[in-house]
C-alpha cells in the first residue's frame, strides 16, 4: 500500500454483528487455528445502483482435532445459514458469539477431525466510508470499489482475514448488464439471462484475504500495451482519456522491478483501477491494483513533474509488492514494516534509475528528516513491534514507511547493491506463495553477505529512536563514539547500536571515502593527512546523526559546493537542525546557515533549503515575526528565482522546474513579493478561461498565492471552477487554492465547504490544511475541527478519527489543552485516540520549548534582518 499523505494506511476493527456478549472467543484477533481454510469460492450478487448485496461463500477447511465450534471472520452482514459437509457427514451451525470480527459458528454434533466444506449463505449492505466493499457516488452513477487492508475483508464476505491463511480463490459475480466487474483474475467464462451477466473468474494463486479486489459499475477501460501479461486501466465513466501517462509509464517500471527480481511479474493480469474516493493512496492488490485517482491519471500533455514523479513511484511501489508482499506475505502484521519499507525502497531505487531527472533520491533524503524528528520523541515506537490492535498500526504509518526504508538502504550501502539483489532473490524464491516473518529475510542478508546483517536491523528496527555519532580529531585519525540523539532537556537512554559509518574526507586528489562498523565501544580510524573536516555520512545513507567540531563543520561549509553533493548537502542541513534541536547551535546560527546554503547556484540545494525553511516557519516564527520572517524568505530565496527565472523555459533542467513552484509560493505568500504575486494573479486569470493554457507545474502554485491574497469574487470563481471540473489534478489544485484565501469569511466558508457534502470526506483535510498555517488560522481550524467532530466522524473511516487530534497540532500548548481535553473524552475517545494525543503532546512539547529557547535569538535576528532591508531599499 502506498500511504499518500495526509491519508495514512486504511485499517479497522468495528463490531457489529448481532451476537451475545463474548465469553470464548479467541483473546485478541487471532482466530483458533483448529480450522483452517484451503481454499475459498465466493459468489456475489452485485448492484451498484443499490445499497446492499446477497452472496454464498464455500471454503474448504481441514479440522484438526474434533470440536464443536469453529471460529472465522465476519463484520457487519446477517449470515441467513451456515452448514457444513464433508466425509463425516452434514452439520447444521448456528452463530453463538461475536467479537471483533470473529464469529464463532456451533454445532449441536461434535465435529470429528478430517476435511470439510463449509457454506455460508449472507446478505450485507455496502459500506459507505470507504473499507470493506463499499458504494460511492460519481455523476450521480453508483459504483462499487474494495479496500481491505488490513482486516476489512470480513466487512464484505466471510473468510479467514489473517495474512498467514493464503488460500487460492474463486469468484463468481453476478452483475446487471452495462455493468464492468474487475477482479484479480482473468474471467474463465460468462453467460447473459434477462438482462443479468455472470462472470466467473479464474482460480487465484494462493493470497490472503487482503488482497482481494473488486470494482463494479459503468468503468471504462483502455489496454496497457507493452506488459509481459495482459493489462487495462479501470476508471469512473469519463475518465478514460487520462490513462495516457500510466499506459505508458507502467511497462517501463514493470520492465524494471522483473529485472531487479530476476524473474517474471508472478500473476496472470495487471489491471490499475483508479478510484476517485480511496483513502490509502493506493494497495497492491494483484491483478488489480487500485489508486486514488489524481495519482494515477495523468495526462501527458498537461502533466506536472510532480505529477510525473508521484506517478513513477506510486506505481513502482504497488508493482514491488507484486513480489514482496504478494508472492511472499508477512505472516502476520507485525512485519507490515517489512512489506511497506521494502516496497518503498525499491520503489524509489527504480524511479531513481529509470527517471533520474526526477530527483527521487534526493528528495527522499529531505523526508528522511521528518522522520528523525518523530523518531526521536519519547512518544516513537518501534517499527517491528507486538500487534495487539490494528489501530496500533496506524501511529507509526510515516516512520514505518520512511525508517524501514533509509534502513535498508543504509545496509545495502555496507553490503554492496550487488550482494543485497542477490540475497532479496534468494529470499524471494525461497519462500515465493508462502508466508515469512522478518527473520527469513535477515537471515538470507547475513548469509550471502557474510556480515551481521540481523544484529544491525534488530538494533534499528526493534526498539525506537536512533544514535547520534560524536566524532572527536585525533592525531593520526578520528576517534567515533556514540549516544542516543535525543532533544535539548531530555535524558539518554543507555543505548547503542551496531551500525556501518562510512566517512568522507578530502585528500589532495579529491575525496576519500571508507567504511567502519561502530558497536558499543568507542572506535579509532586511522585518517590520511590532515583534512580540514570528515564528514562521518558519506552519501546521506546513514540512519543516524552526527556531531563535529564548529571548525571542521566551517570548513565543510566553505567546501560544500566542491566537497558534498546534493545528498549529502540535504542531509547536513537536516543534521544541523537536529542540532538547533539538542541545543548544540543556536536558532540565529541556523538562520544564518540556511542564507548562506541557499546562495547555492544548484536548484537541488535551493530546495534543501526551502524545504528547512518548513520547520523554521512552523517552529521558530510565531505571528508576531510573519512579516520580519517575510523579509528574510524575500532575502534568502529571491536570488533563486532570478537565477533560475520567474517564467518556465523550455528544455530547462527539471531541477529548475521543479524548484520553481516552491519559490513561487514562498516569495508570493511568506515574502509577499509584488512581482511574484503579479505574475500569479495573471496566470490564474488565464487559467481559470482554459486551465489547459498555464504550464501545470506551477499552475498550483500560482492558485495559491493569488488565493492567498484574494477577494470574494475571486474565491467564488475558484469554487465554480471546482464544480465544473472533472480532472482529478485539477480538482486537487483548486482544492488546494481555495484552503490559501486568508480573509477570516472566506475561510468560514471554505471549512464549512469541507463538511457540506459538496466534496468527497477524503478532501475534508485538504480543504482546512492551508487554513493552520498561522497561529490564528489554527486556533480558528481546531475550534472549527471540534464544532463539527460528529459530523466528521461519520464520514470518515473509523480507523482515521482518532487522526483529528492532530488539528491540536502547532507550538500552543494552549491549543494542545483544548485538543487533549476534547478528543480524550470518553464520548469521542475512539480506539487510537490516547497514542495520538501522546504523539501529539510530545510534538507540540517539543516545538513549544525550541521556540521559548530560541525565540529571542530568532527574533532579534529577523528584525535585524528587516532593519537592514528597509534601511537599503
Amino acid at each position: 500500500m502506498f500511504s499518500y499523505r495526509p491519508f495514512l494506511i486504511a485499517l479497522t476493527l468495528l463490531v457489529s454483528f448481532a451476537g451475545l456478549l463474548p465469553h470464548s472467543a479467541s483473546a485478541g484477533l487471532r482466530l483458533d487455528s483448529n480450522a483452517v481454510p484451503r481454499s475459498e469460492t465466493i459468489e456475489l450478487f452485485l448492484d451498484a445502483e443499490k445499497s446492499g448485496y446477497t452472496g454464498t461463500v464455500e471454503i474448504e477447511i481441514t479440522i484438526a482435532n474434533s470440536t464443536k465450534s469453529i471460529e472465522f471472520n465476519a463484520e457487519g452482514m446477517v449470515l441467513e445459514s451456515a452448514i457444513l459437509r464433508g466425509s463425516a457427514g452434514f452439520f447444521t451451525l448456528h452463530p453463538e458469539e461475536e467479537l471483533e470480527g470473529v464469529v464463532v459458528v456451533m454445532s449441536e454434533k461434535t465435529i470429528p477431525s478430517g476435511s470439510y466444506v463449509l457454506q455460508i449463505r449472507f446478505v450485507n449492505e455496502y459500506n459507505m466510508t470507504s473499507v470493506g466493499l463499499y458504494k460511492m457516488t460519481h455523476d450521480e452513477r453508483g459504483y462499487l470499489f474494495t479496500q481491505f487492508e488490513s482486516i476489512d475483508a470480513r466487512k464484505a464476505f466471510p473468510c479467514w482475514d489473517e495474512p498467514i491463511y493464503k488460500i487460492p480463490f474463486q469468484m463468481t459475480i453476478h452483475i446487471p448488464e452495462g455493468q464492468e466487474v474487475v477482479t484479480n483474475s482473468p474471467v474463465e467464462s460468462e453467460t447473459s439471462v434477462d438482462g443479468v451477466r455472470t462472470i466467473v473468474y479464474r482460480r487465484t494463486p494462493p493470497l490472503p484475504a487482503y488482497l482481494i479486489a473488486i470494482a463494479a459499475g459503468p468503468l471504462e477501460s483502455t489496454p496497457i500495451s507493452g506488459l509481459s501479461v495482459p493489462g487495462r486501466i479501470y476508471t469512473v465513466k469519463g475518465q478514460s482519456k487520462l490513462t495516457g501517462m500510466a499506459s505508458a509509464m507502467t511497462p517501463i517500471v514493470l520492465e524494471a522491478i522483473e529485472t531487479y527480481f530476476g524473474r517474471p511479474y508472478p500473476y496472470e493480469k495487471l489491471d490499475l483501477i483508479a478510484i476517485p474516493e480511496f483513502w490509502p493512496g493506493a494497495m497492491e492488490n494483484p491483478g488489480a491494483i487500485t489508486f486514488k485517482d489524481r495519482l494515477l491519471l495523468v495526462d501527458p500533455e498537461a502533466a506536472s513533474v510532480v505529477q510525473r514523479r508521484t506517478l513513477a513511484r506510486v506505481t513502482a511501489h504497488e508493482l514491488a509488492h507484486m513480489w514482496f508482499g504478494d508472492l511472499v506475505t508477512m505472516s502476520w502484521w507485525d512485519d507490515l514494516w517489512l512489506n511497506e519499507a521494502f516496497a518503498d525502497w525499491l520503489g524509489d531505487k527504480v524511479t531513481d534509475e529509470i527517471y533520474p531527472e526526477l530527483g527521487v533520491g534526493r528528495r527522499e533524503v529531505q523526508k528522511r528528516q521528518n522522520v528523525f524528528d518523530v523518531d526521536a520523541r519519547s512518544s516513537s515506537r518501534p517499527i517491528r513491534r507486538p500487534v495487539s490492535s490494528p489501530d496500533d498500526m496506524l501511529g507509526s504509518v510515516g516512520v514505518t514507511y520512511d525508517k524501514g526504508k533509509a534502513v535498508l538502504g543504509m545496509i545495502e550501502q555496507w553490503i554492496g547493491p550487488e550482494t543485497f539483489q542477490l540475497a532479496v532473490r534468494r529470499y524471494i524464491n525461497e519462500n515465493e506463495w508462502g508466508n515469512t516473518v522478518a527473520e527469513d529475510l535477515w537471515s538470507v542478508l547475513s548469509d550471502v553477505s557474510g556480515k551481521d546483517v540481523g544484529g544491525v536491523l534488530s538494533d534499528f528496527l526493534d526498539r525506537p529512536g536512533y544514535p547520534l555519532i560524536l566524532l572527536e580529531r585525533s592525531e593520526g585519525g578520528i576517534r567515533l563514539s556514540q549516544t542516543r540523539f535525543v532533544t535539548h532537556g531530555q535524558v539518554a537512554d543507555e543505548l547503542d547500536w551496531r551500525l556501518p559509518i562510512r566517512i568522507k574526507y578530502p585528500i589532495h586528489s579529491g575525496y576519500k571515502v571508507k567504511t567502519v562498523f561502530l558497536t558499543k565501544e568507542p572506535l579509532f580510524v586511522p585518517i590520511d593527512g590532515d583534512p580540514l573536516w570528515v564528514l562521518p555520512d558519506a552519501g546521506a545513507y546513514g540512519y543516524y546523526r552526527w556531531k563535529s567540531d564548529t571548525g571542521s563543520i566551517d570548513h565543510m561549509l566553505k567546501d560544500a559546493a566542491g566537497a558534498l553533493d546534493t545528498r549529502e548537502m540535504t542531509a547536513f542541513l537536516g543534521n544541523t537542525w537536529a542540532l538547533l534541536q539538542s541545543g548544540d547551535i543556536g536558532g540565529d546560527e541556523y538562520l544564518s546557515l540556511l542564507e548562506k546554503v541557499a546562495d547555492s547556484g544548484e536548484p537541488e540545494i535551493v530546495s534543501a533549503a526551502m524545504a528547512q525553511l518548513d520547520e523554521v516557519g512552523g517552529v521558530l516564527v510565531p505571528d508576531r515575526l510573519i512579516e520580519p520572517f517575510g523579509v528574510y524568505v524575500h532575502m534568502v530565496l529571491r536570488p533563486a528565482l532570478d537565477r533560475i527565472g520567474i517564467e518556465p523555459a523550455d528544455g530547462e533542467p527539471e531541477s529548475r522546474a521543479l524548484l520553481r513552484p516552491g519559490l513561487l509560493q514562498w516569495l508570493g505568500r511568506r515574502a509577499r513579493d509584488e512581482e511574484v504575486i503579479q505574475y500569479c494573479n495573471g496566470l490564474v486569470k488565464e487559467y481559470l478561461e482554459d486551465h489547459s493554457s498555464v504550464d501545470p507545474t506551477i499552475a498550483g502554485a500560482a492558485l495559491s498565492v493569488a488565493g492567498f491574497h484574494g477577494d470574494r469574487e475571486l474565491y467564488d470563481a475558484y469554487l465554480a471552477a471546482l464544480h465544473e471540473t472533472s480532472i482529478p489534478a485539477d480538482r486537487s489544485r483548486l482544492l488546494s487554492g481555495l484552503s490559501a484565501f486568508q480573509k477570516p469569511e472566506l475561510q468560514d466558508e471554505t471549512l464549512q465547504l469541507a463538511i457540506s457534502g459538496q466534496v468527497r470526506p477524503d478532501e475534508t483535510f485538504t480543504l482546512s490544511r492551508g487554513i493552520g498555517w498561522s497561529e490564528a488560522g489554527a486556533d480558528k481550524r481546531l475550534r472549527w475541527a471540534m464544532e463539527n467532530f460528529d459530523v466528521m466522524a461519520a464520514a470518515i473511516p473509523d480507523q482515521f478519527i482518532s487522526f483529528l487530534t492532530h488539528y491540536g497540532g502547532g507550538c500552543s500548548l494552549e491549543r494542545l489543552e483544548l485538543a487533549k481535553d476534547f478528543y480524550g473524552h470518553p464520548d469521542r475517545a475512539v480506539e487510537g485516540t490516547a497514542n495520538s494525543l501522546y504523539r501529539l503532546s510530545d510534538s507540540v512539547n517539543e516545538c513549544a520549548a525550541l521556540r521559548l529557547r530560541e525565540g529571542a535569538a530568532v527574533e532579534a535576528y529577523l528584525n535585524r534582518v528587516a532593519t537592514n532591508f528597509a534601511t537599503n531599499r
